[in-house]
């Protein structure tokens, strides 16, 4: 199923196979193209959690390096479908320093990077609405800290420069 791109059938067929190959070595290549079945139907959330047991269970397998990186690649997805907030932003910042930091030299060495700016700008925005919010409201105190944290945290962000101006 999974090779004719029959995603549904086969991440359940995986579920219900996967249990039974467990220590055999096929059970690896399994879980691995349950993880990829449920991430072509955009069940991202799961998708994730089983990239994450993967690479955790089969840290040595040809795959792990893939697995970590299409880990927060789902995450990255699941952010797109919702109005994410902070904690999940962070969290799927915080696996892709991860990937850059046990595989520097690793094949998705530029996506993880373009994914991580991505992420940052967008955690720069937030800052920079919050800001001008506060301003807004006549809060200048707050938004002159939340300027002052944007520039710190963002240094070299587009909303830097701007922040400044508040």
């Amino acid at each position: 199923y999974y090779k004719a791109q029959k995603y549904t059938q086969a991440s359940e067929l995986l579920a219900a196979v996967i249990p039974r190959l467990a220590g055999q070595a096929e059970s690896i290549q399994a879980t691995f193209y349950r993880a990829y079945s449920l991430f072509y139907q955009k069940d991202y959330e799961q998708s994730a959690d089983v990239f994450q047991h993967f690479y955790t269970n089969y840290p040595n397998a040809l795959e792990a390096e893939e697995a970590m990186y299409m880990h927060g690649r789902a995450l990255y997805m699941k952010l797109r479908e919702k109005r994410p907030d902070q904690i999940h932003t962070q969290a799927t910042i915080q696996v892709f320093e991860d990937y850059l930091g046990l595989h520097p030299a690793g094949a998705y060495v530029n996506e993880a990077t373009q994914y991580l700016a991505t992420l940052h700008t967008q955690l720069a925005l937030k800052d920079f609405q919050s800001a001008k919010l506060y301003h807004k409201l006549t809060h200048y105190r707050a938004a002159i800290v939340t300027c002052s944290n944007l520039q710190q945290d963002f240094p070299n962000n587009v909303y830097s420069e701007p922040a400044a101006y508040i």
